[in-house]
């Protein structure tokens, strides 16, 4: 569980505005 969330978290980290879209359809990986 945890090794696609550290992936998640990778990209995320890479690619900003796919935290904001992953927000807006209510993803939890994205409450910092």
């Amino acid at each position: 569980a945890a090794t696609w969330k550290n992936a998640v978290r990778h990209n995320l980290s890479l690619h900003k505005c796919f935290m904001r879209v992953e927000n807006v359809k209510g993803a939890v990986w994205t409450v910092d």
